[in-house]
């Protein structure tokens, strides 16, 4: 390995030869560098990447860099091979007209082919295809990473995906603008001004790091002022994505060496030199920004300068300071000052001290984040004292004056003023120290997240899992805070909350209750933190421990009543005391609580973020739940509508089109349910975040539609992968679910033994797991149940228990029209099948006028209502218009139904002449 000094050496003596064989023909270029390859194979290595690196399109560079400029070889970006034009159809999308192109992607203007969004897009389609799977899953993962970017000043990504024909391509956000440093110039705005602009960059890319995902290519071209004057970021890790798949690497950790898409004239010098990527990397190049934006030239050379000058001093050689940069009238006057002179006094101070500690070689001494380089720019425009500058008493004095001149006039009064209020200046300055000081390490902590992650013994190359990094932060916050007690505890809060994300409920369930612990001993009793941290516990014990679940949600209700942060807590709260409601069979509360749920989502996280879109798909399960069919559909539409204006996770996309699909059930549409619950099966089967119980809940779902359909074999095999999936606790209420769907499948192909034990088994399960006699599981288990005994032929029991349901529904299930409907239904049923088909009529009328008051009008319930009447009517008079009507109808509501369906089977049987003397068998019975 070359030393320092060998390997600047090397570079200068690079940087020599780069320059002349720039400039020389292509044969002298071979001829010269087959004779380095002899002579000097370490010069001609390293040429030859400094060569590909210098001719890449832009400069802008896909770099891996093992020494200072020890660049590899870049692998060939073909030509596009495929031909872009105009009204060409690419994924859903119709080209209109590039916008761009450059060394690695084309950019497009398009639209949507079927015109559901009516919105102008930018489709950036790159110059290559992904040609195996990995590659693929590769680009899906950096997707969903850069979805968590949902800002107003990050254009949006609306979606990423891959052509059958492997063609990958990225849909954006279209921004109609124009870049950072030309909307400054041309709008002639003054330093505060582009100052003020400037913070708007510095809070999107703040946004990015707390994401834990670094730009590493920022620069005015890629950061657009749009025409109502709002930045937008661009390329926030597009680079990433579309770089060549054969140089990708397995890691898409937040800090990480080499691997870095770059401009060498932004790029900071741990890019050119192998350093590790980290926040201080984009705060560089923030840094070189703000010094264009704010003098108009570069803290380097002119923009003349070669690529190999332009990199030597970025590595070598100090920036100039702002208020000496080489300034010309131009700069001055479209910055509302007459000359270069008072532009170089306005930068001095203050100011190039700001811009300098952000252009610092050495990473640790830059800003520690992007917030602490946006404080410094507020304090300066607020006339406080920065923090790259050791506050002195006077300096502190000289800006109390600044801002507060008129009180200051007298010199005797305004010397007691500076001295007095200096003293309080001072110490507020300390106290906003220590609280920067504590958010640093914070967000330090949480930068260094994805490197204390460690695969395991058994898969020493494995890309670390999700919980592998949580793994390793907690470590990291048990051993680094130990005598910070607060500190360790609102970062385990949050790192107990990622294993919950991650579907570890129990490693979730342990680190919280640590946190709380510490927080209840030292954070105070209305702190956000601490009450999150509340509802996320009482979340983790909800099932073990109702009880206390619900005195900590209610504590952070209590404590936590003001404030947007505190908005966010109670929200976790009102999630957590609506779920113990439905379980004690109280619908309007339980309802109740999630309508304040949303309002607090909204207000802790804004209308329209993807928060409140989780928010309105929990309002819209409760409302299901409880029976209030048309206040879900409202609010999942409304869900629906805002997941088209904002970037959702992967796992809350698939658990809104989930809740679509539950919602199709409940509305009657059963083959378009099981369509999508299948389709969300294939799409989280190689899924490795997704847990068991996910998938488990959508095979549970789509057993339930299978049933729907009359297909009952097929029910039975779905549920049975939902037990397996779910595991093995007996009073786990989603286990439950999965046997209550199970034992209905074995009712319907005849196994009405297996199917009676095994739903008196899930109605003491659920009783043992906490669910009141009341509660709506219960009763709908009960209305199972006594099914399985009418459908065995077991008339008078089955007839016994749903009087019983009927009167203890009737009580107390408010809102739950449409269940105690159906609990009517089968009391028809039961007095047809015993001769009392006017009693029967009565009860299928009184279910009537609950479905017609709660279902749509084409709901199949209210069709099966009418064959019962039909049914019941010919039961009582057995006239022969009335058995013709009832064929009708039978052929009409077994129209609904698949060919091979059970509901078809039992209405052919049970409507043929002289075909069920008995009325005793399943097929004879008519209940559909």
């Amino acid at each position: 390995m070359n030393s320092p000094g060998q390997a600047e050496s090397l570079d200068a003596l690079a940087m020599t030869w780069l320059d002349r064989l720039l400039d020389a023909p292509s044969s002298t270029r071979d001829v010269e560098l087959a004779k380095l390859a002899t002579e000097q194979p370490a010069l001609h290595e390293r040429l030859l990447r400094l060569l590909k690196a210098a001719e890449a399109t832009d400069n802008s560079l896909l770099l891996q860099l093992p020494a200072a400029f020890d660049l590899p070889s870049l692998q060939h970006q073909p030509e596009a091979t495929i031909g872009l034009n105009a009204g060409m159809c690419l994924g859903g999308y119709r080209l209109l007209r590039e916008l761009g192109r450059g060394g690695m992607s084309a950019v497009w203007l398009a639209e949507r082919i079927d015109g559901v969004v009516k919105r102008q897009v930018a489709l950036k389609i790159p110059l290559f295809t992904f040609n195996s799977a990995v590659a693929v899953e590769r680009f899906t993962r950096e997707r969903d990473i850069l979805a968590a970017l949902s800002h107003p000043h990050i254009g949006q990504i609306y979606d990423a995906s891959v052509s059958a024909t492997g063609q990958p391509f990225i849909v954006l956000e279209f921004i109609d603008g124009v870049s950072i440093t030309e909307a400054c110039d041309i709008r002639h705005l003054s330093i505060r001004e582009r100052l003020m602009l400037f913070l708007q960059v510095l809070d999107a890319v703040n946004f990015a790091h707390r994401h834990l995902i670094v730009h590493r290519d920022l620069k005015p071209s890629n950061i657009l002022v749009d025409t109502s004057g709002q930045v937008k970021l661009l390329d926030f890790g597009i680079a990433k994505l579309l770089g060549d798949p054969a140089l990708q690497m397995e890691s898409t950790a937040l800090t990480r060496d080499g691997d870095s898409v770059m401009t060498p004239r932004y790029a900071a010098p741990e890019q050119l030199n192998n350093g590790q990527i980290s926040t201080a990397t984009d705060v560089y190049a923030l840094g070189v920004i703000l010094f264009e934006l704010l003098t108009g030239a570069t803290p380097f050379l002119s923009e003349s300068a070669s690529l190999a000058d332009w990199m030597h001093a970025v590595l070598y050689v100090e920036p100039g300071r702002a208020g000496r940069a080489t300034i010309d009238l131009a700069a001055a006057q479209s910055r509302n000052l007459p000359d270069a002179g008072r532009l170089r006094a306005a930068l001095k101070g203050d100011l190039e001290t700001i811009i300098g500690k952000a252009l610092r070689k050495t990473s640790v001494e830059r800003y520690g984040s992007v917030e602490r380089f946006a404080d410094d720019i507020q304090a300066y425009l607020a006339s406080r004292p920065i923090s790259a500058r050791p506050p002195s008493l006077a300096h502190i004095s000289r800006l109390f004056i600044r801002r507060n001149r008129a009180a200051c006039i007298a010199a005797a009064i305004g010397l007691a003023v500076a001295v007095g209020f200096a003293s309080t200046a001072w110490q507020q300055h300390v106290e906003s120290e220590a609280q920067r000081v504590r958010g640093d390490a914070v967000r330090n902590f949480m930068f260094e997240l994805v490197s204390d992650a460690e695969p395991d013994e058994k898969h020493p190359n494995a890309e670390p899992t999700g919980s592998q990094m949580v793994d390793g932060a907690v470590k990291r916050a048990r051993a680094e805070f130990k005598d910070q007690d607060r500190l360790r505890g609102e970062l385990l809060a949050e790192l107990g909350h990622m294993y919950n994300r991650l579907g570890n409920s129990e490693e979730s369930a342990q680190v919280l209750t640590e946190a709380l612990g510490l927080l209840e001993a030292t954070a105070p009793a209305n702190d956000p933190a601490l009450n999150r941290t509340r509802s996320w516990v009482a979340f983790a014990i909800i099932h073990d421990d109702p009880a206390r679940a619900a005195a900590l949600a209610q504590a952070a209700l209590s404590a936590c009543d003001r404030g947007t942060e505190c908005a966010k807590a109670r929200y976790y709260a009102n999630t957590v005391l609506s779920t113990l409601d439905l379980r004690r069979g109280n619908a309007t509360a339980a309802l109740d609580q999630m309508r304040q749920g949303v309002d607090n989502s909204e207000i802790g996280s804004g209308p329209k973020s993807p928060e409140t879109v989780v928010a309105l798909m929990d309002f819209a399960v409760v409302a299901r739940n409880v029976g209030h069919l048309t206040e879900a559909v409202e609010a999942l539409n409304r869900a629906l509508a805002l997941s088209q204006q904002t970037t959702l996770r992967q796992a809350d996309r698939i658990v809104l089109e989930r809740n679509r699909g539950i919602l199709s059930l409940d509305l009657g549409n059963y083959a378009a349910a099981a369509s999508r619950f299948e389709s969300l099966l294939n799409q989280i089967h190689e899924q490795v975040d997704q847990t068991h119980g996910q998938q488990g809940f959508l095979w549970r779902l789509l057993a339930t539609a299978r049933l729907g359909l009359g297909e009952p074999v097929a029910a039975s095999d779905a549920a049975a992968a939902a037990i397996r999936l779910d595991g093995t606790s007996a009073h786990d209420s989603e286990h439950l679910f999965a046997r209550q769907t199970e034992a209905r499948a074995f009712a319907m192909m005849g196994k009405y033994d297996d199917a009676t034990i095994q739903m008196q088994d899930v109605i003491k399960g659920l009783q043992i797991a906490g669910y009141s006699a009341n509660a709506m599981e219960v009763l709908r288990a009960r209305r199972y149940l006594s099914e399985v005994r009418l459908r065995s032929g077991d008339y008078a029991t089955g007839l016994s228990e749903l009087l019983e349901l009927a009167a203890q529904q009737s009580q107390v299930a408010a809102g739950q029209e449409v269940e105690l409907a159906q609990v009517f239904e089968l009391i028809g049923c039961a007095l047809r099948e015993t001769g009392r088909a006017n009693d029967a009529l009565a009860w299928h009328l009184k279910a009537r006028a609950l479905f017609e008051k709660n279902l749509p009008a084409d709901h199949p319930f209210l069709d099966r209502n009418t064959l019962y009447t039909i049914a019941a009517q010919f039961s009582a008079k057995a006239a022969a218009a009335t058995g013709e009507n009832l064929k009708r109808q039978a052929q009409l509501y077994s129209d609904r139904f698949p060919a091979d369906s059970l509901w078809r089977r039992m209405l052919d049987e049970a409507i043929l002449p002289g075909h069920c003397p008995d009325q005793r068998s399943a097929m004879c019975a008519l209940i559909l």
